[in-house]
């Protein structure tokens, strides 16, 4: 799974936009806001849609690519799968390793916070522009292959001979990759059909367990309700910290069955937005008052046993690191290790801090210990004290 920066500007941001790290918001008057709860069906499609590109590529491009998905999820996933056609799954691989196919629907929900249902999300597709298509289509492939800020990007972002120029001389991409970006923009037609024929065929999959689904999220959602109205401040301090500085007028939380963990800040950098939309993954709820204890168990092992999970958590331990180098280190390619990262920080076994332009990753030593004396409660009862 690729990184998402989320907008047509996503390079001026770097990788403090992390998919699982909870937001700090500075709220407007500084004072207290009361936090609203609705489901967006669109957010249980484009996280379905993230989940079934990843495990289309690792079938097709064997990228042994093992996730910390609960369950439940993994085998929706592996079903979809099943289901889809070969074209359909060879398609979305190719795109999907590009950085496109699992991240250009996710951008535009962050860009326009007026789409509700994938009918929505599709119909948005259909009326990007060729110059919008293919910012977001060279913007997602760049984005995929390196870290660094790209900020000349939004001065060329409206010219395709720009954007293809700017493609041609980065040292982001291998030359076979910068060819395979080129070939999508010479062709914009097609182009514009193959993700079309991606996200529709999608659709027809994820609609025959849509109402299951969308059950399951807002059950979810009512739980966490609950749980703010029982403890406003506790589920703020949980769900809010202090990692970015930005204006927001209301707050809306989304809980979302197939996000299935961590928590996702569906936010524009184009668009300056008074509301800010959190999605909350349905498993967070296991880190809740009503705690199942072997889920818990079930996914701080699930996370840890990956060997090259274990590699960077080792690697950290000993220091604070970001992802360039842990990829060089570990002779991997970055949005890999972005993923895996995801993963971590989607169980809180990681958290950043940003210094200058670099973000860099640290154990959540807290965290460790809990999962540990999880553990020891499970297999020999009671609790290990560490």
């Amino acid at each position: 799974m690729k990184i998402l920066y989320g907008s047509m500007s996503f390079f001026e941001k770097t990788v403090d936009y992390n998919l699982s790290l909870i937001y700090n918001i500075i709220l407007d008057g500084g004072g207290n806001m009361k936090i609203n709860f609705k489901y967006k069906p669109i957010f249980d499609y484009v996280f379905g849609l993230l989940r079934f590109a990843t495990a289309c590529e690792d079938k097709i491009y064997g990228t042994e690519d093992k996730s910390s998905l609960s369950q439940p999820v993994n085998t929706l996933i592996e079903g979809f799968v099943e289901s889809a056609s070969q074209f359909l799954i060879s398609e979305t691989a190719y795109f999907c390793k590009l950085g496109i196919a699992d991240w250009l629907m996710n951008a535009l929900v962050c860009d326009d916070s007026t789409i509700e249902t994938p009918e929505d999300g599709m119909n948005a597709f259909a009326a990007l522009t060729d110059e919008e298509l293919y910012n977001y289509v060279g913007g997602l492939a760049l984005a995929s292959f390196t870290f660094e800020s790209h900020s000349k990007w939004k001065e060329i972002m409206c010219s395709i001979p720009k954007m293809l120029e700017y493609i041609k001389k980065s040292n982001a991409m291998t030359e076979l990759e910068k060819i395979e970006v080129i070939e999508l923009y010479k062709y914009p037609n097609e182009t514009r059909q193959r993700l079309s024929f991606i996200f529709e065929g999608f659709y027809k999959i994820y609609s025959t367990e849509k109402a299951e689904i969308e059950k399951k999220s807002k059950k979810a959602l009512q739980t966490y309700e609950a749980n703010y109205e029982l403890d406003e401040v506790g589920f703020t301090d949980k769900y809010l910290v202090n990692t970015n500085k930005k204006t927001y007028e209301k707050i809306i939380v989304n809980v979302s069955f197939l996000q299935d963990s961590g928590v996702k800040w569906m936010d524009s950098l184009i668009r300056q937005h008074d509301t800010l939309w959190l999605s909350i993954g349905i498993n967070g709820i296991t880190e809740e008052k009503n705690i199942n204890k072997e889920v818990a168990a079930e996914q701080f092992l699930k996370a840890l046993g990956d060997p090259t999970r274990f590699k960077i958590m080792t690697m950290l331990a000993s220091e604070r690191n970001y992802v360039q180098s842990i990829a060089s280190e570990l002779k991997l390619a970055p949005s890999t290790i972005y993923h895996h990262l995801e993963t971590l920080s989607g169980l809180s076994l990681v958290y950043t801090e940003k210094k200058g332009k670099k973000v860099y990753y640290k154990v959540h030593r807290e965290k460790i210990i809990e999962g540990l004396r999880i553990l020891s409660s499970i297999f020999i009862g009671g609790q290990y004290e560490l």
